[in-house]
């Protein structure tokens, strides 16, 4: 398919027993790249809410927190969405860029 790419591969297991002729390939979509990266954040304590978009190369997680301090709960998000996408057996992992939004709760 000519253009941009609309979706990421995955690293398939390795199965001794079945024989395949040609290749196999396994991706996700970006839209679901995304999905998964905003699940994931949405578990760190402190987010609020989430909003993600994707590419193979790279995921913007949005979140909104009530934290007045930023660092250590970006590096949160960071680090457990980038877990997340290895354990997901995307490859390469895309890089993961989050922005934090302070809200006081109300």
């Amino acid at each position: 398919m000519p253009g941009r790419h609309h979706a990421a591969r995955l690293s398939l297991p390795v199965a001794e027993s079945v024989a395949v002729d040609g290749s196999t390939e396994a991706v996700i979509t970006n839209k679901s790249l995304a999905g998964l990266a905003s699940a994931e954040a949405s578990l760190v304590d402190g987010v609020t809410k989430v909003s993600s978009s994707a590419d193979p190369r790279s995921v913007i997680v949005q979140i909104t927190t009530p934290l007045r301090e930023h660092r250590d709960i970006v590096e949160e998000v960071r680090g457990s969405v980038q877990r997340r996408l290895s354990e997901a057996g995307v490859t390469p992992v895309p890089k993961v860029r989050v922005r934090a939004v302070t809200k006081e709760m109300s």
